[in-house]
């Protein structure tokens, strides 16, 4: 199946989601969109103070599950750390 380079629905590593805001912890590099996806939507979650405890949806693909696993355990970033 192919894909487009962009969609507008994707989020690529290293960018940020435009539609929701930017991203506290930029998407690592070198993974794979569906990785970048999780990261995402976790970020997000994390950002806006939502539930992030009950995980991903169990139809997600793994790497999209992956990700946002991953950006769950980098933790909450501070705004002012990074002034």
């Amino acid at each position: 199946m192919h894909v487009p380079a962009n969609d507008g629905l994707s989020v690529k590593p290293g960018q940020s989601v435009t539609s929701c805001g930017p991203l506290l912890k930029p998407v690592p590099a070198s993974v794979s969109v569906e990785f970048a996806e999780g990261w995402s939507v976790a970020d997000f979650r994390l950002a806006r103070g939502l539930e992030v405890g009950a995980g991903p949806s169990p139809d997600w693909h793994h790497d999209k599950a992956a990700g946002y696993a991953a950006r769950l355990s980098e933790g909450i970033v501070s705004f002012s750390a990074a002034v």
